[in-house]
């Protein structure tokens, strides 16, 4: 008689899933940023103005935000690992057309696609991460966000030093290739257990309409939505605008204006590796977001007011780590949230990227500068504004971490009363 051996999926596996995921962002946003330090060249080859040229630097965002929410109906379709294929082909496609690119229009849309992988990831993530980390998905995406910051400090760092603008084009598509080979090898979209257990069971598979009219219904979705669309909002003012403000308020010099913004990036850094451990200790996501809320506003409003001080440097830090405490909790929140069924995450979490994404880009460009102009104390309390709402809605919030806390508990409980 034959023994039928169940095929597990190694422990360590999830760790090849969070390397693979960690070069797909960090690659995307090193062909990304890549220009930015070759503004000059770029701008001359492609006859690009100022204001053509912050375009094309915001049109990775201008992406994410266009195709999270089909994204994460396509990945419930034909699943990540197919999806996100498809996306390294289109963003190395994209990053070698700038070569041949001479005028605005076409030069845009290459920019666009460039991180066209790395977007519709984002928007998947929670789904990902939920399969394979569960509860402790967080601790996943902080790690993932960490690194990501890496390829954009990487792409600052050595953009200048490719011999011509051509060969850091091909050097950084080759990069990318690289990434999405290795992703295409190892990835996989939930263990092999879960996969064969879903095979077992009955089809239960939500239909597209179907899942995004749930997503669309949770408040769930719509708080996690939310608290990305305050934190894009309130850091993009750190990042955009706190350079100029210190030139122009304190007369800093733009080297130390630049290293002053860059410790905030360190602080984004430590905020999303270290956040997703303290929500875990605590069994509780309401917690750290209110903390992180009030701090992020405390100390995003103290970055202006310290702007002459030597305080600046450990006050931007932590603004920075606050600010990025709530970008790993509820990037992962979908795995959490058990009014959305498993075929129906991709869906929820498109909906909540689109909603980060649109803070990023309409919240300072749209509300803050308009109303705040160069009055940059006015502007930084009004990027600490969002701070504050998130601390506010943090409280009325469900704490889905506590709620699945409490589940598994309860879980344990019952199983040990039957035995």
């Amino acid at each position: 008689m034959m023994v039928q051996i169940k095929k597990t999926t190694p422990p360590w596996y999830k760790w090849l899933i969070v390397t693979a995921t960690c070069l797909t962002s960090c690659s995307a946003l090193y062909q990304e940023v890549l220009i930015i330090p070759r503004v000059r060249e770029v701008m001359e080859k492609v006859h690009l103005s100022l204001p053509q040229f912050s375009m094309i630097a915001m049109a990775g965002m201008l992406c994410s935000m266009i195709l999270s929410i089909p994204a994460g109906g396509i990945a419930d379709k034909i699943g990540i690992r197919k999806m996100i294929g498809i996306a390294y082909v289109l963003a190395i496609i994209a990053g070698l057309s700038r070569i041949f690119a001479t005028s605005f229009l076409p030069f845009f849309i290459a920019s666009m696609f460039c991180g066209v992988a790395a977007a519709m990831q984002t928007a998947v993530l929670g789904k990902l991460f939920g399969n394979w980390f569960g509860a402790k998905a967080g601790r996943a995406a902080g790690i993932m966000g960490a690194v990501a910051m890496l390829g954009q400090s990487l792409s600052t760092g050595t953009g200048a030093l490719w011999p011509s603008l051509d060969a850091a084009y091909i050097g950084a598509a080759v990069f990318v290739a690289i990434s999405g080979i290795f992703f295409v090898i190892v990835m996989k979209d939930k263990p092999f257990e879960m996969a064969e257990e879903e095979n077992t069971l009955p089809s239960h598979k939500v239909p597209l309409k179907k899942a995004y009219i749930l997503s669309l219904k949770s408040k769930n979705v719509w708080f996690s939505g939310l608290f990305l669309c305050l934190f894009m909002g309130g850091s993009m003012c750190i990042r955009s605008f706190l350079p100029a403000a210190l030139q122009t308020g304190y007369g800093i010099d733009t080297v130390t204006a630049g290293s002053i913004t860059a410790i905030a990036s360190i602080g984004f850094l430590f905020g999303n590796l270290l956040t997703p451990n303290f929500c875990i200790k605590l069994a509780s996501n309401r917690i750290v977001t209110i903390i992180a809320g009030i701090g992020s506003a405390v100390f995003t409003f103290l970055s202006w007011q310290f702007g002459g001080s030597a305080m600046i440097w450990p006050v931007v830090f932590l603004a920075g780590f606050f600010w990025c405490s709530i970008q790993p909790i509820y990037l992962s929140a979908v795995t959490l949230m058990d009014d959305i069924p498993d075929h129906a995450k991709g869906s929820a979490g498109g909906i909540v990227t689109t909603l980060m994404m649109l803070g990023a880009f309409c919240i300072p460009s749209f509300i803050i500068t308009p109303i705040a102009g160069t009055n940059y104390q006015l502007l930084f309390l009004m990027a600490s504004a969002c701070g504050i709402l998130i601390a506010v809605l943090g409280f009325i919030a469900p704490d889905l971490m506590a709620i699945k806390a409490k589940e598994n508990a309860e879980s344990i409980h019952g199983t040990a009363i039957k035995a």
